[in-house]
């Protein structure tokens, strides 16, 4: 026979247990470590060129420049040359010029007549040997030469001096003074220059020719002061 007592008992133990069984459970899930949480796939942006991401600039248009254009030749020929110094007495450093600037004309040099340093060697084998050859005689100096050589850049400034055989000038030679000489480039005899074949390797027509219209000829000279 079961007792009303004993039910109640029973009862009671079993929520008893069941009280204690609850507190098991909540303490050992309080006790275990969390379990991580599955991680969220980081998907990165792809990257921009700078040009893209960068802030717009306002375009600057730059006036394009049409360079000068070149001197046609008849714009070279236009201009003329630089004027030169014939007045006269001339300087013998202006000879230099030459036809190009004195022509066929006669001009008035002032100069040093004396011999030339270290000229001789072979020669041209242009003729007449008078007007293609270098004269072995006096020369036009700028200044009275150096007697010890060329130091300096106007010690060995002169210009070769041709006389045509037979003229009528017999004052060029020693010694070695101031004169004032009157000649000549481009002399009419030059267009009849050739070269005699010897002295390889030689000058065509036209270089004989212009050899001899160089030359500067003089046709007259008399003492002159020192200036």
């Amino acid at each position: 026979m079961v007792r009303p007592f004993d039910v109640i008992a029973r009862l009671v133990a079993l929520l008893l247990g069941c009280v204690l069984v609850a507190a098991c459970v909540t303490t050992g899930e309080a006790s275990v470590a969390p379990r991580p949480s599955p991680s969220i796939p980081v998907v990165a942006s792809p990257l921009r060129p700078l040009s893209e991401t960068a802030t717009p600039t306002a375009s600057v248009a730059v006036p394009s420049v049409t360079p000068p254009a070149a001197p046609s030749p008849s714009t070279l020929a236009a201009i003329p040359p630089p004027p030169c110094d014939i007045a006269p007495p001339v300087r013998v450093d202006r000879l230099a010029a030459g036809r190009a600037c004195f022509g066929s004309g006669d001009i008035m040099v002032l100069g040093f007549a004396a011999p030339s340093w270290g000229v001789g060697g072979t020669g041209t084998g242009v003729v007449p040997y008078w007007l293609g050859e270098p004269m072995q005689g006096p020369v036009l100096w700028l200044k009275p030469r150096n007697p010890d050589g060329c130091y300096a850049a106007d010690d060995c400034v002169w210009e070769f001096v041709h006389v045509r055989p037979g003229a009528a000038m017999t004052t060029w030679g020693p010694p070695e003074r101031w004169v004032e000489v009157i000649g000549h480039f481009d002399d009419q005899i030059a267009k009849a220059c050739r070269w005699d074949g010897s002295n390889p390797p030689g000058f065509t027509p036209k270089q004989a020719v212009d050899l001899c219209r160089d030359a500067f000829v003089v046709t007259n000279v008399r003492d002159a002061p020192a200036p």
